[in-house]
Order: C-alpha cells, then sequence, then structure tokens
C-alpha cells in the first residue's frame, strides 16, 4: 500500500479505501480457488504439494513441471524486493550510516538468499516449510507487527501531575481541598490500561493470542516432525 499511495495520481482516501478493498477481493477469489479446487479433486488423499496427486502420464502436467520453475524464478524478485526493504529498514534503524549503500544492497540480499536456501534445505517435505512459514512469517506480518504497530501508535498516555486542571478551573477553593488519588508521578498499570479505547484493548487482546500461538504452532510442528 505505501507505494501505491506513493505513485497514485490525485491520492486521496477513497481512492487508497477501493485500492485496498479490489487488492483484498482479488486475492481472496484467487487463494480461495487454489485452496479449495485440489481438495475438491482429491479430497482426503491430497498430498502437501498437490502437484503429485496429478497422473504423471498427462502431457499438460509435464508441461506444467517444466514451466513450475520458471514461475517461482519469475515470482522470487517479487518477493525480494519487499523483504530486502524491510530488512534494509530495520538495520538503517540502528545503523544510519548504512543507508543508501551497496554494502547494505547486497548484504540485505545474501540474507534474504541465504534464508531461502537454509530453508529449501533444511526442510524436505513442502507441507513442513508451508507450516513453518505459517507459524512465524505469516502470524508476525498478519498478526503481530500490526497490532503492535497499533498498540504503540494508538496509546493514550496517562496525563501527568501537571497536566492536570488547577482550583481555579474547577471551581476554586484551597489547594489543599484538592488531593490526587495517587502520588506524583506513579500511575497504576490499572489506571493506564483504562485510559485506552476499545479499539485498543482488542489489538492487545489480538496481539497476546498472537505470542501465544507461536509455541502452540511450533510445538505441535515438531511433534508431527518426531512422531511421523
Amino acid at each position: 500500500m505505501p507505494m501505491i499511495a506513493e505513485d497514485m495520481v490525485d491520492r486521496n482516501m477513497r481512492k487508497l479505501d477501493l485500492a485496498a478493498l479490489l487488492a483484498i477481493a482479488t486475492v481472496m477469489v484467487v487463494y480461495l480457488s487454489v485452496m479449495v479446487g485440489p481438495y475438491y479433486a482429491f479430497g482426503d488423499a491430497i498430498e502437501s504439494n498437490f502437484y503429485l496427486n496429478l497422473p504423471v502420464s498427462n502431457v499438460a502436467i509435464h508441461i506444467g513441471y517444466i514451466a513450475l520453475p520458471f514461475a517461482v524464478l519469475t515470482a522470487f524478485p517479487l518477493l525480494l524486493f519487499p523483504a530486502r526493504q524491510s530488512i534494509s529498514g530495520v538495520i538503517t534503524y540502528f545503523r544510519p550510516s548504512l543507508q543508501d549503500t551497496l554494502k547494505l544492497h547486497i548484504g540485505t540480499t545474501l540474507l534474504f538468499l541465504a534464508i531461502c536456501v537454509g530453508v529449501a534445505i533444511i526442510f524436505e517435505d513442502l507441507g513442513v516449510t508451508i507450516r513453518f512459514i505459517g507459524i512465524l512469517g505469516t502470524n508476525t506480518i498478519g498478526f503481530v507487527i500490526p497490532c503492535f504497530v497499533y498498540l504503540h501508535i494508538c496509546y493514550n498516555p496517562f496525563p501527568s501531575s501537571s497536566e492536570q486542571p488547577v482550583n481555579e478551573e474547577v471551581g476554586g477553593g484551597c489547594p489543599d481541598d484538592v488531593k490526587d488519588d495517587e502520588p506524583e508521578g506513579h500511575v497504576s498499570l490499572l489506571q493506564k490500561l483504562r485510559n485506552q479505547t476499545l479499539e485498543w484493548h482488542g489489538a492487545l487482546a489480538l496481539f497476546i493470542a498472537s505470542i501465544i500461538f507461536f509455541p502452540l504452532g511450533l510445538t505441535g510442528l515438531l511433534y508431527d516432525l518426531t512422531t511421523n
């Protein structure tokens, strides 16, 4: 979305919302078709790589096997570019001197390639690879990071004692008549949570659930690997 917003002509919120809705709708249609189709055709006998269920004697299947590596090679740069941008953003946050340097460009590219090659070597089963990526990558990108960013940006700080209204603003009177509920500079965690919105609490609950999902998902994956 940031790149779309940057290239959009006469940018406004209505166009951005429309672009986001169309993108989500297109992805849902494509992904649902790809997910439902193999299960509809092969049922419970489907393999993690449904290409293994296809009859090898069919000429069209052979053409698909030959075209598949080219499809992966052409799609890989589309995955590499945003991943490299994200890795570079994290690195330059701590090391600003590496901003827009050839060393950073080559280093992040080699790091991404090493991660992909390492995953391909370690996991022989495509189903295990997809589950591992789903547990770590999809959960982090889809839930953990958005919730963390929302919690950080939309956090409402508790007003300090210096921001509290003076006696003249609340009706006058002796200063001794106004007493703080808490000592100056001390605000309990419960008070901070009460000061947040309902949406903030929902994001906090989703963030905690996403963090809990990591050990649960990894434990289940390791259990399947050790038992099978």
